[in-house]
């Protein structure tokens, strides 16, 4: 059955009768209307129900799922600053980016204890005597779910966790990055790349700097001064303007995975908080969003569902 003519024909067919509850229902008959009247203005010929009500209810699924993301980030954004995580907002990003996914946030972070464990694993084999290995498990807790100002240790320890750490993520795991675009979205979500080592700079350094946290370190993700380029910072001390044995890895050098590069470039580059990474996420994603908006609409109106 095919309908066509003017918005009432479809009002009548698909928006819900009135009743006790109709205020709640108040936003769905919106966004049907809505969807109706961009149809109709695309197939003013008429449109195959059966496709435009599994398209409807396919969008109002997903725009459900990011009305619940939306609520979710705003009462994330009122936490203690130390307490807001990059790879939390990196999963609410990858939710946004498949709705019709479950990616949860344990199941992210059981990766990321994983890989720390991996670490530690391979730490233990060549310092055996490190003093992480007596470290309570209240403080690893704390480590996981806060972010901290400096490291935990000596610089001699530290240096050591860093070696390990550089040499597992970017050597044993491989970790790599990819030039993302609206086609390889998935590279966007970190529960992709963590499976598949593979996606944009900024999720490989993302799980970097999450990992490093959990065993006492603190690494900064930065903001460099190229557009669409980041980096890893690290130093012995934060709480001092010394630079001496600092560390920046910059994954995109064609001699990957040998990524720390030279002193002179230190000092470049802005600290990547949560408010900035979600500003910038969500502009990919929101070019993404439109583009694949329409590409659902061509398939399911040409009757490949």
């Amino acid at each position: 059955m095919k309908f066509s003519g003017n918005i009432d024909e479809y009002k009548n067919q698909f928006i819900v009768p009135k009743s006790t509850h109709e205020h709640i229902h108040v936003l769905k008959n919106m966004f049907y209307i809505e969807e109706f009247k961009f149809l109709l203005t695309q197939f003013p010929q008429g449109i195959d129900r059966k496709s435009i009500e599994e398209y409807c209810n396919i969008e109002m699924s997903h725009y459900e799922k990011l009305s619940w993301i939306r609520n979710e980030l705003d009462r994330y954004s009122v936490k203690a600053e130390e307490e807001q995580l990059l790879e939390e907002i990196c999963t609410f990003i990858a939710q946004r980016i498949q709705p019709r996914k479950y990616v949860c946030y344990t199941n992210i972070s059981a990766s990321l204890d994983t890989i720390a464990q991996e670490i530690l694993n391979s730490l233990r084999k060549k310092h055996p005597n490190h003093s992480i290995f007596f470290t309570s498990d209240e403080t690893f807790s704390y480590w996981k779910t806060n972010n901290i100002e400096d490291n935990h240790w000596n610089e001699t320890e530290s240096t050591q966790i860093m070696d390990t750490l550089q040499e597992y993520i970017f050597g044993t795991l491989n970790f790599r990055p990819c030039i993302s675009s609206p086609e390889n979205i998935k590279y966007l979500c970190i529960d992709y790349v963590l499976q598949s080592k593979f996606g944009k700079d900024i999720i490989v350094y993302t799980i970097f700097h999450s990992v490093a946290r959990r065993l006492g370190l603190r690494c900064d993700v930065r903001v460099l001064h190229i557009i669409d380029n980041f980096d890893i910072f690290w130093k012995p001390k934060f709480v001092t303007d010394n630079l001496e044995n600092a560390r920046k890895f910059y994954i995109k050098y064609k001699d990957y995975p040998n990524c720390h590069t030279d002193n002179r470039s230190l000092i470049w580059g802005r600290v990547l908080t949560t408010r900035k990474m979600l500003v910038y996420t969500t502009n990919i994603v929101a070019a993404f969003i439109k583009e694949h908006t329409y590409i659902i609409r061509a398939l399911l109106l040409s009757g490949n569902n």
